[in-house]
């Protein structure tokens, strides 16, 4: 097998799939991340959302800014 061949044409095909845990991420894989690796010969990049964060106890984002006062 010729790997100078089948290195090509792989990379003419590249995916990228990023697993995510919220929307905000999702949002920034499709609408910044994707454009930007286009330039690198990715030819789709697309983010999935994993898991529920709705059933979560704790989501991700700052603390509240009582909480941020106390502690300076």
């Amino acid at each position: 097998m010729n790997w100078a061949v089948a290195l090509e044409s792989s990379e003419s095909m590249s995916r990228l799939l990023i697993h995510v845990e919220g929307e905000t991420e999702e949002a920034f894989v499709n609408e910044v991340l994707a454009s930007h690796l286009f330039g690198f010969g990715y030819t789709k990049v697309s983010a999935r959302l994993v898991g529920n964060a709705r059933q979560r106890d704790r989501r991700g984002g700052i603390r509240a800014w009582s909480a941020v006062r106390r502690i300076f």
